[in-house]
């Protein structure tokens, strides 16, 4: 001490001056100090040379408010980090010339590798003195990123719910706040589920688990991608669970998590103490939710980069290789869930039952005996369900499952908008808390289980359905040709000029409408009513979904009495089903199906439609670069681009009917090239990166971000008076057609260029 008895620079009851600095030091497992800084020298009044490699508790010697010792081995301070938190901290007075002062001691976990923590001696003014500690200041920031630090390390090879846990736990402790949560967000812009919670009050804050996107704060922070801070909560109308403000809760800051660039979920801590750091905790949230989103992209892309491919193998079209590839999904399903009895149902192409069924787990029935899409309200709402709690409050189909009272969980399977099947897992033993504990992470895989589960459904229903038309084309020929002579004319009608067998209809829509029947073109002189190719193209925008026939009417002639444009209907049907529908036809119709009033084009069956194959290699070329599979989205982008022949219907430039497919069509199209040339030229591949961003200008001649791509593509392959050239064109353009200037990001890449 010098001579007024200082130990900093805070002015104590007795005239005795304490620092308002931060003292630290580094301990060991064995609480030895091995580094002493010069604030801790001057706090305590103990130089480095007799501090170090001597035990904290020897030298700080804090005691609490009745004398008693606070540093000893194993503190509070010290046990919390021995346990497993990556910090710790406990009040002590420290005294000096008779003052007693406040201090904060906290201890930060060092990564194993290194064993040990920093500490953080923190003043917080007189033992009576009331408020709280201060905080904001660098020494608290440089402290929050090692805790950070020691967080990211201690998490690294943790299972994802330890982790998920661990990180709500670091918020709860970092930010006083007594409550985190985990909230994320279902595939497919499903619902905002509750994950992981950490706190007291558990019943309150499951009051509701499941918020739609938009919905309450989660779903507010989801949707906008913008954080959501609340220091009066009881008023705030946004927040929706009442019993939580029926508890006190106060302040409630919730941050948005991102994964692959997107938001994923949100992540939040609540207090009762209306004072606390509202903008510390946002860093700490904001900082924590960087490693939710590495934790959440190593579990997915650990479950489920070996499902993706699961139907690109030759087992995989028969029916044995489909009950392996839902064994496979329901065990890895099972193994994320934690469940010990489950089910995985595959639905028909025809959506009325369930084509095959498998069972893991004990001797039990699945929760549900049969998937009935139109009932089943996992299917029928497109997300996962959990059953829990009196059963009265489940939707009524649900009541009548054969559970014991547990817990269970309800994934629909779904890909490319269609519901292929149902996964039920249920939990006896132990249950997931809170009970949407695992849904969402099991919705993604499910997402990706889907797709294999349907390519292979439906190749092997194609194959079935091409075996049964053969079958019924011999039956048929053979009373007159013979059946050797007959099963040889059907061989060779279901093959292509390679050889390969081919669909029964082949319908290409992108550009010119063209029928190709069992390998062969139906030319107009064979189509007797042209009105009834307009009836296919309608039905086919629907993609397979059921339109009335009032509806179909009034497309086709809307000026027209009901009564007539339903006779002329029924005719059309007739000429349709004359041209596409294979022989023989006594055991329903293929493709051109009725329902009483609604008419549908069965695009499950064996028919090649290229604008929904489009749609789907657009889907897994997302997929795939979302997930880092750069050469895989680069080979099925291409692909897609190969089927775009032109506009959805350009020999229908007028009809109304087919514009907003047509523009949805083109959008995705181009919104491929930009992707695809981005990737490209990631690969070095330059020239191919040029080409496309011509053939996007090709189609839409007034986007920008063609000629910024094209510009800038041009530039970086050294063809610069080229690149300079397109900025021209755009501008000529822009001026011709829109009478604008191109936009500043355009003028941005122009600058980087006239500058080089």
């Amino acid at each position: 001490m010098g001579k007024s008895g200082q130990i900093g620079g805070y002015e104590g009851e007795a005239g005795a001056t304490m620092t308002s600095g931060e003292a630290s030091f580094v301990i060991d497992h064995d609480q030895r100090i091995l580094q002493w800084s010069a604030e801790a020298a001057a706090v305590l009044g103990v130089q480095e040379e007799m501090a170090i490699g001597q035990p904290c508790y020897e030298v700080v010697q804090g005691r609490d408010s009745r004398g008693r010792p606070v540093c000893q081995p194993n503190c509070l301070a010290v046990g919390q980090v021995r346990s497993g938190h990556v910090t710790g901290s406990c009040r002590l007075l420290l005294k000096g010339n008779g003052a007693r002062s406040a201090f904060l001691c906290k201890l930060i976990a060092l990564p194993e590798r290194l064993g040990g923590s920093v500490g953080l001696l923190k003043s917080a003014g007189p033992a009576n003195a009331p408020g709280h500690l201060a905080s904001g200041s660098a020494t608290d920031t440089v402290h929050d990123l090692a805790a950070l630090g020691s967080l990211s390390a201690a998490i690294s090879g943790e299972p994802t719910d330890v982790a998920f846990e661990r990180t709500l736990d670091w918020l709860r402790q970092s930010t006083g706040a007594e409550v985190a949560e985990l909230f994320l967000a279902e595939p497919e812009g499903g619902d905002v589920v509750l994950t992981s919670f950490r706190g007291p009050h558990s019943k309150a804050f499951f009051q509701i688990t499941r918020f739609r996107t938009g919905e309450g704060f989660p779903g507010l922070v989801v949707a906008t991608g913008t954080p959501i801070v609340s220091k009066l909560l009881a008023q705030d109308e946004r927040y929706l669970r009442v019993a939580v403000k029926e508890k006190g809760f106060r302040t409630y800051v919730c941050m948005p998590v991102y994964r692959a660039g997107e938001v994923a979920g949100a992540m939040n801590v609540a207090s009762k103490d209306g004072e606390i750091d509202v903008e510390r905790a946002q860093h700490l949230l904001t900082w924590a939710s960087i490693l939710v989103g590495g934790v959440l992209e190593r579990a997915l892309l650990e479950v489920g980069s070996s499902i993706t491919d699961l139907s690109l193998t030759g087992h995989a079209n028969t029916r044995e290789g489909l009950e392996d590839i839902a064994r496979v999904v329901l065990r890895r399903m099972m193994a994320l869930g934690g469940a010990s009895t489950g089910s995985l149902s595959i639905l028909n192409a025809n959506h009325d039952g369930a084509s095959l069924r498998v069972t893991e787990g004990s001797s039990d029935a699945p929760v549900c005996k049969a998937a009935d899409p139109s009932a089943c309200p996992a299917l029928v709402e497109g997300h996962s369900v959990a059953l829990e709690g009196p059963r009265y409050r489940w939707a009524l189909p649900c009541q009548r499952a054969a559970t014991k009272g547990e817990l269970s969980h309800c994934v629909p399977l779904i890909a490319y908008g269609e519901h292929v099947g149902l996964v039920q897992m249920r939990y006896p033993d132990m249950r997931p808390s809170p009970a949407t504990h695992h849904l969402a992470l099991l919705g993604s895989v499910a997402s990706r289980a889907a797709q294999a589960i349907k390519r292979a459904r439906d190749s092997i229903e194609e194959r079935e359905q091409m075996a049964r038309y053969q079958t019924e084309l011999v039956e048929k020929l053979g009373e007159r040709r013979g059946v050797e002579q007959a099963h040889k004319d059907v061989a060779d009608a279901t093959k292509d000029a390679d050889g390969q067998a081919h669909p029964f209809l082949d319908l290409r829509c992108l550009g010119a409408f063209r029928i190709y029947r069992q390998g062969s073109l139906i030319t107009p002189d064979m189509i007797r009513r042209r009105a009834s190719m307009t009836l296919l193209k309608i039905l086919l925008i629907r993609a397979g979904r059921a339109i009335p026939r009032d509806e179909i009417a009034e497309i086709m002639w809307p000026e027209t009495a009901p009564q007539l444009a339903t006779n002329r209907l029924f005719v059309l049907v007739h000429t349709l089903r004359q041209l596409v529908e294979p022989e023989p036809r006594e055991r329903g119709w293929a493709f051109v199906c009725g329902d009483g009033d609604y008419y549908r084009f069965n695009t499950e069956g064996a028919c090649y439609v290229d604008f929904l194959e489009f749609r789907k290699h657009v889907f897994l070329g997302e997929r795939l670069q979302a997930e880092g599979d750069i050469a895989g989205s680069i080979s099925i982008y291409e692909k897609a681009l190969a089927l775009y022949r032109g506009d959805f219907l350009e020999d229908d430039p007028y009809a109304e009917w087919c514009w907003e497919e047509r523009e949805t069509l083109r959008e995705r199209y181009l919104n491929v090239v930009v992707q695809l040339a981005s990737l490209q030229l990631g690969q070095g591949k330059t020239q191919r990166a040029i080409d496309l961003y011509q053939m996007g200008l090709k189609t839409d001649p007034l986007r920008e971000e063609m000629y910024r791509g094209l510009m800038h593509t041009l530039w970086l392959a050294g063809r610069r008076s080229e690149a300079l050239r397109q900025y021209r064109l755009c501008e000529e353009v822009l001026e011709r057609e829109l009478g604008v200037a191109p936009g500043p990001e355009v003028l941005k890449v122009l600058q980087q260029i006239r500058n080089e």
